[in-house]
């Protein structure tokens, strides 16, 4: 029995090898959504998709919106000089439409994003579709 506890933990360190476990704070993402005109757009809902993850939240009597950091992802990252990717997509329901933007994506280390805030304006265009968001 102790030879078969011995090998099982012999497997899992074989398998974990050359991995840690990293937690990554979700960065603020925070702006103001505005329609084809120019003019805010209340109320609206809207998700943000980050490596598996969502957030939800609504915009206000100005088109404001905040997402904070206030979740984290969890990911493993193999030791040694490997950067990750990170990549957050942006959903909004307004006035019974459906739009989507990706925010953007980078390359990084596993703390690129620790402390960084994102401010964005998003302009919806008059059909459904792609979202610009600046």
């Amino acid at each position: 029995m102790k030879a078969g506890m011995m090998a099982g933990v012999m497997a899992i360190a074989l398998l974990q090898s050359g991995c840690v476990v990293h937690h990554q704070i979700q960065p603020e993402v925070a702006g103001q959504l505005v329609d084809s005109t120019g003019k805010p757009v209340q109320g609206a809902q809207l998700t943000l998709v980050s490596s598996g993850e969502s957030v939800q939240t609504r915009s206000d009597g100005d088109g404001r919106f905040t997402f904070p950091a206030a979740y984290k992802w969890t990911f493993f990252v193999p030791i040694g000089p490997v950067d990750w990717y990170f990549r957050s997509a942006l959903h909004m329901s307004a006035n019974g439409k459906d739009y989507e933007t990706d925010l953007g994506g980078a390359f990084g280390g596993p703390h690129a994003l620790e402390g960084r805030k994102f401010n964005v304006t998003c302009t919806l265009p008059d059909k459904p579709g792609e979202v610009s968001c600046l």
